[in-house]
């Protein structure tokens, strides 16, 4: 596509490498984005088309410019405003047995990362089976940690983790929950549940063991734990 020897300048070497590494039906697209990123989406709201996304990337780069239009519009964004982490001790990875093609896989992972309701659970389970077939466990779970992370920022959680036999529930420090309630659902878990105060406030669930084993599935009581604290929380 070029004379032997040529000096490529650097732009011209990127739009190569892009139609080189897109090959497969359907990249049409993706070429375009590689190009918006290389040449830079230019000024929106004007003719200018200049200005480099490479070093942040397109979704951060929208990301960003949704945030810029609110500043402008003077719209704050949520005090509020946090982010969910969950690190329990299970599979949760779609195995290349079940989607072959890198570029399909990390396009899922980041679709069910996106995962924020019961409904768009649904939906991605559904094309899941329409596209790859049964989902094996792992994906099963991967599916559940997304829902389970929506359902437990609602809750106000800002970090779920599994440390040996306990279960710990990180609270967002400005949370908004009923504290009147707190009492009766320890009482309800018969002081497995543990409040503390101690730096972030959050609850710590010990999990029953049977001959050195732990008696309860870990996502299973995870999403109990969480349906609990939720019905506590003051939402909206």
């Amino acid at each position: 596509m070029y004379r032997r020897n040529k000096m490529l300048k650097e732009v011209a070497e990127k739009r190569l490498s892009a139609i080189r590494e897109f090959t497969e039906l359907g990249s049409g697209f993706r070429i375009a984005m590689r190009d918006l990123e290389i040449r830079g989406a230019g000024n929106l709201l004007g003719s200018e088309q200049h200005g480099h996304m490479e070093a942040v990337g397109y979704d951060l780069y929208c990301k960003l410019l949704n945030e810029s239009v609110k500043e402008a519009q003077e719209i704050q964004p949520p005090q509020d405003s946090f982010e969910t982490t969950i690190d329990l001790d299970i599979d949760a990875f779609i195995p290349d047995r079940y989607i072959r093609s890198e570029t399909q896989k990390l396009d899922i992972y980041k679709r069910i990362a996106a995962i924020r309701s019961e409904e768009e659970h649904d939906d991605m389970l559904e094309e899941l089976l329409d596209r790859f077939g049964e989902p094996p466990r792992s994906v099963q779970n991967l599916l559940a940690i997304a829902r389970l992370r929506a359902q437990a920022h609602n809750a106000w959680i800002e970090e779920l983790s599994q440390k040996g036999n306990e279960l710990r529930f990180q609270m967002y420090e400005h949370a908004q929950i009923d504290t009147t309630r707190i009492d009766q659902l320890l009482k309800d878990y018969r002081g497995r549940l543990k409040f503390v105060i101690e730096g972030k406030p959050g609850f710590i669930y010990t999990r029953a063991r049977i001959n050195g084993k732990e008696a309860e599935d870990t996502l299973h009581l995870a999403q109990e734990l969480v349906g609990a604290l939720e019905k506590i929380a003051k939402i909206g």
